[in-house]
């Protein structure tokens, strides 16, 4: 099959994918709920985009410098902007192939950088290291400091014991629980999928976690790698915090709420379709309504946190995409001179 052709079947594949996903978050609403929801939607403050802009550039600029920490000890030193330019392309691209963007920010930096692609592909892999074990941790975090919005979820949702879990310690129980649950699939993944080839696949990823971390732990300077990385989740922390302002209703939920939806949100943005869509919205609206939110407000909101996030990256990665070649140009002209 030609390149051509298998990119557009990708794209289509994995809208689809996300596209049942937004009709299995809104199949239960009438015509009359989802025009509230619009509503509520077309009447957020769509002021609070320019603090979100600009938290969105300080945080991949942020991650720019992080991945130039990781591509030093290669004897290369890229600008800063082109790093940081490759970044956001990168994201660009994933809204139209996920999981593409890795590899095409490595293609780009490399272009303008004369830097080996399989050099920053094994930078890139470092990194996602750290963002896994960073994101599990902050998941890990989010769930211990909050068990008791937790466990009346575990229990309404998959025990089905409604008006028992009111009053009752059973955080504890929620922990052995879960623990019980990922040890028993581990081992049947063990003993029972080893000879498939999606579990030689995920054991692989796993090791190039292992690895990728190393590297980061042997790197020198991976102090400010490792200071940079809190940062960045500080201020995508902040920006959710801020896209709570965008609807009165939702103004006075507190950080707790706010480090729930990072959490869990990004990881709907890790599902393989076009910037997370379909499974952020459904994640987002069930972590609000633990909240007490109202399930109409929590689509609404679910919504437009990612409509702000995706808009954003389209835009500066086209801005990106346009400034890239007329910035070295120039660079390189005045190089010659």
């Amino acid at each position: 099959m030609p390149r051509l052709l298998q990119t557009i079947f990708k794209f289509i594949f994995f809208l689809a994918i996300g596209l049942f996903f937004v009709w299995l978050s809104i199949k239960d609403f009438n015509a009359s709920q989802r025009a509230e929801i619009i509503s509520y939607i077309a009447a957020a403050d769509y002021w609070l985009i320019v603090p979100i802009f600009v938290l969105l550039v300080i945080s991949n600029v942020l991650r720019a410098a992080r991945w130039r920490l990781l591509i030093r000890p290669l004897h290369y030193h890229p600008q800063l902007f082109n790093v940081f330019a490759a970044v956001m392309i990168g994201y660009l691209t994933n809204l139209a192939i996920p999981r593409a963007g890795e590899i095409s920010r490595c293609g780009v930096l490399a272009r303008y950088e004369k830097i080996p692609v399989d050099k920053l592909i094994g930078t890139m892999i470092a990194e996602r290291a750290v963002d896994v074990i960073t994101l599990a941790a902050l998941l890990l975090f989010s769930v211990i400091i909050q068990l008791d919005v937790v466990g009346d979820f575990f229990f309404h949702q998959f025990l089905r014991r409604q008006g028992q879990a009111a009053g009752k310690p059973y955080h504890v129980w929620v922990i052995i629980t879960a623990v019980a649950l990922i040890i028993l699939g581990i081992w049947i993944m063990i003993r029972y999928f080893s000879h498939l080839r999606v579990y030689r696949k995920m054991r692989i990823s796993v090791i190039r976690i292992g690895r990728g971390f190393r590297t980061v732990l042997h790197m020198r300077g991976n102090v400010w790698f490792f200071i940079y990385t809190l940062l960045m989740w500080a201020v995508y922390f902040v920006m959710v915090k801020i896209g709570f302002y965008c609807l009165a209703e939702t103004q006075q939920l507190g950080a707790k709420a706010a480090l729930a939806v990072l959490t869990f949100g990004s990881v709907g943005m890790l599902m393989p379709t076009q910037g997370g869509i379909g499974p952020y919205q459904i994640i987002v609206e069930k972590i609000l309504t633990l909240f007490g939110m109202p399930v109409k407000i929590s689509v609404a909101m679910s919504w437009l946190l990612w409509i702000a996030q995706m808009g954003l990256y389209l835009i500066i990665g086209f801005i990106m995409l346009l400034l890239l070649p007329v910035i070295n140009s120039t660079r390189h002209d005045s190089a010659k001179v």
